[in-house]
């Protein structure tokens, strides 16, 4: 692991608050270091979605006004709640975390994580965090697709667990972590 991340930040944060109760946020993720760039390079993106049950629609419908795999994600912890994870109103949906290839195995995306992380807890109150763990590609379109590779996906879905995610019932790759509890990797962001 490298510590090439110093250079990295996430900037130009925008908030999209829609009609069906979903917060959604976006990011881009650039290359600050002026030595290999006249200008900040963007590296890559990230996508996250807020769901709060005390909005009109409920976590459920506005999970599943974004797509039937929030949903499903939404579901699987609603079930889970007292059984194994305390009362929750707000999840954070980790939707897409997105590097360029050239930039990956540099500890970038463990830097960026992390900071997605902590604001998803810390800024934006999330209670609960949850995402699917697939492998996503750019196409030669530039479009972002996922990569059906059980290979990266296993690999993918073993680094988040690394960070005290869990699996949640239905797939291996369904994670989540409850953000108010202390994460010994997540709290020493800074180190």
């Amino acid at each position: 692991m490298y510590d090439n991340y110093k250079g990295v930040e996430i900037r130009t944060w925008t908030h999209e608050f829609d009609g069906n109760d979903v917060l959604t946020i976006k990011a881009d993720i650039m290359n600050t270091d002026y030595s290999t760039s006249d200008a900040p390079l963007s590296i890559g993106e990230v996508g996250l979605y807020i769901f709060d049950e005390f909005l009109e629609g409920g976590l459920f419908d506005a999970a599943d006004s974004v797509s039937g795999e929030s949903e499903s994600l939404v579901s699987e912890l609603i079930d889970k709640k007292d059984e194994d994870i305390e009362d929750f109103s707000r999840i954070g949906l980790i939707h897409r975390i997105f590097i360029k290839e050239e930039y990956r195995d540099k500890g970038i995306g463990t830097h960026v994580f992390k900071t997605v992380h902590q604001y998803l807890s810390r800024v934006m109150g999330a209670e609960v965090i949850t995402l699917i763990a697939c492998p996503i590609e750019m196409d030669h379109g530039n479009s972002l697709e996922v990569v059906n590779d059980e290979v990266k996906k296993k690999r993918l879905t073993k680094w988040y667990r690394s960070f005290g995610y869990q699996q949640l019932d239905a797939e291996e790759n369904h994670l989540y972590i409850d953000a108010r509890l202390l994460n010994p990797i997540i709290k020493d962001f800074n180190h």
